[in-house]
């Protein structure tokens, strides 16, 4: 005998619509969620690489400002390179006044300066280490002729000694020294003659 049916016929399918409405819904809310968690990952990975970027652009512009700074030390290198090969050629340039400073400072306090004279000169190269020398153009040194006077011999002795210590100054040699009154006082009046190397000259 069939089991009477009192639930009418468009029951069961709501509720089997209601199954798959639900089934639909929660697959929806996974993927939400799948779709959600891809999309924060997708924005910190952009964030790192932007972050990344930043990070590349301002070593690129540190760089670029380090290129530009060589590029100028090496211009600046090369120009001071021939200013070098110039002098190395004309002979560098002497100031007078530091040259008069610095006999000024060897001179004994009672010595005294009378003349001195400054001539340029050509070196011969009489030497292989000369002859490189001429080569490289730079056999060309100033010869000076000093005179002057001291209270003594010593006094005398004692410039010449210190004149002589000074490696930019050769040649130190006393042309004469002869004795001298000048207003009661007895001195010693001298000559003495040195040489400065123009090539060899570091310029200060």
């Amino acid at each position: 005998m069939r089991e009477v049916e009192f639930l009418p016929d468009w029951y069961p399918r709501l509720r089997r619509r209601r199954r798959s409405v639900t089934t639909q819904a929660w697959s929806t809310l996974a993927i939400s969620a799948i779709l959600g968690i891809w999309i924060l990952m997708s924005q910190r990975h952009v964030s790192a690489k932007q972050r990344e970027l930043v990070e590349i652009s301002s070593s690129l512009t540190q760089s670029v400002v380090e290129v530009e700074r060589l590029k100028q030390l090496v211009e600046l290198h090369n120009q001071l390179k021939g200013q070098d090969k110039i002098f190395g050629i004309i002979g560098r340039p002497i100031e007078m006044t530091r040259i008069l400073t610095t006999l000024d400072e060897l001179m004994p306090a009672d010595m005294g300066l009378l003349d001195l004279a400054v001539m340029t000169e050509e070196v011969k190269a009489e030497t292989l280490a000369a002859k490189a020398q001429q080569e490289r153009g730079t056999n060309r040194r100033v010869k000076m002729r000093m005179q002057g006077v001291a209270p003594t011999d010593s006094d005398l002795a004692s410039f010449l000694a210190k004149l002589t210590a000074k490696p930019f100054f050769s040649n130190v040699a006393v042309t004469y020294s002869r004795p001298r009154q000048e207003d009661g006082h007895a001195m010693r009046e001298f000559e003495v003659t040195f040489a400065l190397d123009l090539g060899g000259l570091g310029g200060n």
